[in-house]
C-alpha cells in the first residue's frame, strides 16, 4: 500500500474503511510544554494497518505541535481529506495515558455522541477487551474527548462518521511491564473492526 510522507508523520493508505490513528507516538509539545510519547500507538497502527490493510495516519519523529490539541494542525486536515476521500467509516484515534491509572481502557466518545448515540455497539466493545483480559473499560474517564480539537471529534464533526478516542494503561504498553500485553490490545481491535464491519451490513 502506497505511504504518504509528510514532515512529522505519515498516512498509510489501505482498502478496508477503517481509518486508525496515532498522533501521540513521539515527544511532543502543548502549549509549549513537553509531553512524552505515548510508547507503541504507533505500533499498533503499523501492525493493523500491514494485517487488515487499514489506513493509518502516525507521528514519526519528535515535534514542536500537538495533533491531538492544536487548533490548526495538519495532521488532523490530512487525515480528514482521506477519510473524505477514501470514504472512511470509522475511525480510532489511539493514546496511552500512565500506568498509574486504575483504568485499563478509556473510550472516550464524548457521551457517545461521536459514535452517533450507538450505545449498543459501545456495550459489545467494552465486552470485547473484558474478553481479552482489559477488566476496568470506562466510558469518557479520565479523557472523553469533547474537546473540538481532539482526532476524534473533529473527524466525527466533519463527516459524522464513527469515531472513537481509545486510552491505554502503560502497564500494556510498556515493554518492561509485567502486564504489557500488546498482542491483547491488537486483538481487541481486531475483534471491534469486524464488529463495526457486521453492524454495517
Amino acid at each position: 500500500m502506497e505511504t504518504k510522507i509528510f514532515e512529522d508523520f505519515e498516512l498509510q493508505e489501505g482498502k478496508e474503511k477503517i481509518m486508525l490513528s496515532a498522533p501521540h507516538a513521539f515527544i511532543h509539545l502543548r502549549d509549549g510544554e513537553i509531553r512524552l510519547a505515548e510508547t507503541n500507538t504507533n505500533k499498533i497502527v503499523l501492525d493493523l494497518c500491514d494485517e487488515l490493510k487499514t489506513y493509518g495516519i502516525y507521528k514519526t519523529i519528535s515535534s514542536d505541535n500537538d495533533a491531538n490539541y492544536d487548533k490548526d494542525c495538519q495532521y488532523k486536515k490530512e487525515c480528514l481529506k482521506q477519510v473524505k476521500r477514501s470514504k472512511i467509516k470509522l475511525l480510532i484515534d489511539f493514546h496511552g495515558m500512565a500506568s498509574e491509572r486504575e483504568e485499563d481502557i478509556c473510550i472516550g466518545i464524548a457521551n457517545y455522541e461521536l459514535v452517533n448515540n450507538d450505545k449498543e455497539f459501545i456495550d459489545q466493545v467494552i465486552k470485547i477487551f473484558n474478553k481479552n483480559g482489559f477488566k476496568n473499560v470506562s466510558i469518557d474517564k479520565p479523557f472523553d474527548c469533547t474537546r473540538k480539537e481532539c482526532v476524534s471529534n473533529y473527524i466525527h464533526a466533519e463527516t459524522g462518521i464513527y469515531a472513537m478516542q481509545i486510552e491505554i494503561n502503560g502497564k500494556y504498553r510498556l515493554e518492561d511491564s509485567k502486564e504489557f500485553n500488546l498482542d491483547g490490545i491488537k486483538k481487541s481491535i481486531k475483534d471491534i473492526i469486524k464488529l463495526f464491519k457486521n453492524s454495517q451490513k
